[in-house]
């Protein structure tokens, strides 16, 4: 969802009328993305910052505003073209074949799982990749607990296959 927003001039935010708020401030706790435009030119580029936002995972509602100066003024910005909006799910076959070799070809490759590897999906693929691998891991506060235990354990070679925290 985008939400466009409109707001009282830019000159008129500091007066206390029952039309201003601070909308930037009451939308932020709740949308993924807030931009407030203040030149008219600037439109369109926080549009498309705006739908990027809104599409990208996780996805979520995000918001444009639009003081009634600026949406008023004229402006000589043009929207460039449709922006390509990335594929998800499985990477074809030859970039998965490029990256095995930049990861063979790396003097010291390692794995960072973020929020997006906690799904089910790309658990499972991360999991695959791990058990057939040496690569290290390091798990973002989002990932916790991606990376099993057992795999974990073959992949610290000098704690003994043991955790730290295992008696």
């Amino acid at each position: 969802m985008l939400a466009i927003c409109g707001a009282v001039a830019r000159r008129d935010r500091l007066k206390r009328t029952h039309q201003t708020m601070d909308a930037s401030a009451a939308l932020r706790p709740v949308t993924k993305y807030v931009g407030e435009v203040d030149d008219p030119d600037d439109v369109t580029e926080a549009v498309a910052n705006a739908l990027r936002a809104a599409v990208t995972e996780p996805r979520g509602a995000a918001t444009v505003i639009l003081p009634m100066d600026v949406a008023a003024a004229p402006t000589g910005a043009r929207i460039r073209g449709p922006m390509p909006v990335p594929s998800l799910g499985p990477a074809p076959r030859d970039r998965i074949r490029r990256a095995v070799e930049l990861i063979r070809d790396a003097e010291r490759p390692v794995v960072l799982a973020g929020l997006r590897s906690s799904g089910p999906d790309a658990c499972a693929a991360l999991r695959e990749l791990l058990a057939g691998t040496d690569l290290p891991v390091v798990e973002t506060f989002q990932a916790a607990g991606v990376v099993s235990r057992k795999l974990e354990d073959r992949t610290r070679p000098e704690s003994g296959g043991r955790h730290p925290q295992d008696p």
